[in-house]
């Protein structure tokens, strides 16, 4: 895995084999669009599942929320089982709170 700045408040990390995205810094309006790009560039590598690994993020806004939500279903429409993992536990509230549908499809897997 090699990183890949994208951001001033945002990089990303993504397996070789496109099935985990690592996000760090911080996820809000203004890093949103770009978690977009990395999740089509990973889903460009034809993976079977994708794992977004939140661990590295400190900040979340319902921007950058949103983001990953369009990014699970991005995964789920492409045929890579999303999963969601390491989110901290306010942002996992929130995400609850504002996307059910999606937290549902999550948990399912």
């Amino acid at each position: 895995m090699s990183v890949v700045p994208i951001f001033t408040g945002l990089s990303y990390d993504i397996a070789p084999d496109g099935e985990r995205v690592r996000l760090s810094g911080d996820l809000d309006m203004s890093t949103a669009p770009l978690v977009q790009v990395a999740l089509m560039e990973a889903l460009d590598r034809r993976p079977s599942s994708m794992t977004l690994d939140l661990a590295g993020i400190g900040f979340a806004d319902t921007a950058g929320l949103r983001a990953l939500a369009l990014g699970v279903a991005a995964c789920a429409k492409a045929g890579a089982a999303p999963s969601i993992d390491s989110m901290r536990k306010r942002h996992r509230e929130l995400f609850e709170r504002l996307f059910p549908g999606v937290t549902t499809a999550l948990a399912g897997r």
